[in-house]
């Protein structure tokens, strides 16, 4: 299916792919340090003996083969790799997810360290490397503070309501990447489908002497520019593709191959990507893709597996998406968790809508604030080039904020600033600030009811539209102000929950269902009456699969089928 030729079935990161490369999962030295006193007794040179985990699955869950449900703090992880020096070659490991304060160490030397669990953390080692067998060291510190991006993740000692086991450490893959002294740093690609044609913005370590850039489409050369330079380490440029013009759409994924080259002293950086041509904006309170209006037929998708947690294997992540769109929906809301980088490129490929959400923390203070933006801000960048991803959501349900349900002024600039620095990176999409209610003035209205019957769930609907949003029950408020729905499409992002688990009495909303009858008779009537509405440009059902005590999935949590493709076709009109 994949022509996408930067797309490898091992490559942590399709957008940007190397040809040299060493994944470090599997078998590492593993060390819990409850007492904190290993860089005293010097562990980073010295390590201990322990036991070993399976990276990269969190020490709690089963994959790790440790499987312990006592917190630890403070973890320490250790291997080797063999590496020989080659002239002009740089040396980079990449922690694809690393929960929550991350230090490094190679060959016993301190490397750095970084904060935040869900985004990319990068190091150059070359000059810490040695000709033979070199040693890796990482500790990582966690806890259960609310101060934190965690999401769905504890922070008391069990599972309640609908939060689940905590992540401490290494939880996405762990790899080598080997460059060039002069390299490609980092590019933003921003499609056009009303120009039909891209701009690229290149940066690179270095001064641009000499850069290629080939785009191909199912391997027909459609533009090649040769020799470029700059004065700088960027440049920009546009690729018109007006003669040879194939939009990414729903379902309907054309993709186009870039092959950047940059050539220097120290030989070709050569790094592959793609692109997906699409515009999302907008227009009469519709959201449109491209040239027709888009309706979204969501799934909330926490990303959690039974023996994993939080971490899935790509075809895990693959498997999702494709039953997803098997039962009729196409797209999903990541909620509350930033995916592997593979996830959204399988999105990209299989033209599934994602929507890209921020894990809350659940205090703001100053400096949990600054950590906040700034993990949010990596967030957005890694999700840039992705032409799956057209929705941004920072905050759901006032998680952390919830000054903003009682227009408290601070809180309100503090998410007005989160909303501006999205803006400011990204124009091309779209941010519901708020998730779910008291909303600021972003670009979508989304509403949560877990209404369990058509008359009720009507009724709120009803009543929230016709009272312009401002009233909401349980003291609270869709949005903050009447101005704030001008021209907004409003999609009703969280409904459903439906517990149904073979008539066991489980977490869910309003009473289970007992059979697989009753289950489809009841979304039959959820699922119409928001399709009967016009109002609405969209929903997101809660939820692809349980989660521990969260028995509402359409899957269990080891992925079984509860109800059958065509049953959830038919109710969605698919």
């Amino acid at each position: 299916m994949f022509k996408v030729k930067s797309f490898k079935e091992n490559h942590p990161n399709p957008l940007m792919y190397r040809d040299k490369y060493q994944i470090l999962d599997g078998i590492w030295d593993f060390f819990m340090d409850y007492h904190n006193i290993g860089e005293i007794k010097g562990y980073q040179k010295f390590f201990p003996i322990g036991s070993t985990i399976n990276v990269p699955y969190s020490y709690l869950s089963e994959e790790s083969g440790i499987h312990i449900k006592d917190k630890c703090d403070h973890v320490w992880y250790h291997r080797t790799f063999e590496y020989k020096t080659v002239l002009n070659e740089l040396v980079f490991i990449h922690f694809e997810g690393s929960d929550n304060v991350t230090k490094l160490y190679i060959n016993g030397k301190y490397v750095g360290k970084d904060r935040g669990g869900y985004h990319r953390i990068s190091f150059d080692i070359t000059k810490y490397l040695i000709d033979g067998t070199n040693d890796i060291t990482v500790k990582c510190n966690d806890n259960m503070s609310v101060l934190k991006p965690r999401g769905k993740q504890r922070f008391r000692k069990e599972n309640f309501w609908c939060w689940y086991e905590e992540t401490t450490g290494i939880w996405k893959t762990v790899w080598i990447e080997y460059r060039k002294k002069a390299y490609i740093e980092s590019y933003k690609i921003t499609p056009s489908f009303k120009n039909k044609s891209f701009e690229i913005e290149l940066h690179s370590n270095e001064i641009i002497k000499d850069l290629s850039v080939k785009v191909s489409y199912k391997d027909k050369v459609v533009y090649n520019n040769t020799n470029l330079t700059s004065y700088t380490n960027s440049i920009e440029l546009t690729v018109n593709l007006e003669n040879d013009f194939h939009p990414w759409d729903t379902l309907a994924p054309e993709l186009y191959d870039i092959e950047f080259n940059l050539n220097s002293e120290y030989g070709t950086d050569k790094v592959l990507t793609y692109v997906g041509i699409r515009d999302i904006y907008v227009k009469d309170s519709k959201i449109y893709l491209n040239d027709h209006e888009l309706y979204q037929k969501l799934i909330l998708d926490q990303g959690y597996i039974e023996r994993g947690d939080m971490t899935l294997t790509p075809k895990e992540l693959e498997n999702d998406i494709i039953n997803m769109i098997n039962m009729g929906f196409n797209g999903a809301r990541k909620h509350q968790k930033f995916e592997s980088e593979v996830y959204y490129s399988y999105a990209d490929f299989y033209g599934y809508l994602v929507w890209s959400e921020m894990p809350s923390m659940y205090l703001t203070t100053i400096s949990s604030g600054i950590n906040f933006k700034r993990e949010w801000l990596e967030i957005v960048k890694q999700s840039y080039n992705h032409p799956s991803i057209i929705t941004y959501t920072p905050f759901n349900e006032s998680w952390g904020i919830w000054g903003i349900d009682h227009k408290d002024p601070g809180t309100i600039l503090f998410v007005k600033q989160v909303y501006n620095l999205t803006k400011s990176y990204d124009k091309t999409r779209l941010i519901t600030v708020n998730d779910g209610w008291s909303h600021l003035d972003g670009d979508i209205i989304t509403l949560h009811l877990y209404n369990q019957d058509k008359e009720s769930l009507k009724y709120d609907i009803d009543r929230a539209f016709n009272d312009n949003f401002v009233n909401y029950k349980k003291g609270r408020i869709f949005v903050l102000k009447k101005e704030y729905l001008k021209d907004k499409p409003v999609l009703l992002d969280e409904f459903g929950g439906t517990s149904f688990d073979e008539g066991k009495e489980t977490f869910g909303y309003g009473n289970n269902v007992k059979s697989s009858e009753e289950f489809e008779e009841r979304l039959t009537e959820l699922f119409g009456t928001i399709l009967d509405d016009d109002r609405f440009g969209g929903y997101c059902y809660t939820q692809l699969s349980d989660v521990r005590q969260e028995m509402n999935g359409l899957y269990t949590m080891d992925r079984k089928r509860k109800v059958p493709d065509e049953m959830m076709r038919r109710i969605q009109r698919s």
